[in-house]
């Protein structure tokens, strides 16, 4: 296990749960610390969305179930945009 940062720009507030029920305990990702941003306007749209919900979470995964978790993720509406930084 590894521990990665994880910047997750979502629809809304409620898209955070919805992702975590979703996909973190399917792919073992275990939290470690929350950063919560809140509703920030974008730079310029992304999907037609003009704000987004940040969200920063520190988190521990395998190299391999990360890769295959943002896959799933790109294809998912709720998210807008995801970044992977290791830690």
């Amino acid at each position: 296990m590894k521990q990665y940062e994880l910047l997750l720009i979502l629809i809304d507030e409620a898209a955070l749960a919805k992702v975590k029920e979703k996909y973190f305990d399917k792919f073992g990702i275990k939290v470690v610390k929350e950063d919560i941003w809140g509703v920030r306007r974008l730079a310029y749209p992304i999907k037609k969305q003009e704000a987004g919900f940040y969200a920063i979470l520190e988190v521990t995964v395998s190299s391999a179930k990360l890769a295959e978790f943002r896959k799933q993720i790109e294809l998912e509406d709720l998210v807008i945009r995801m970044a992977v930084f290791a830690d």
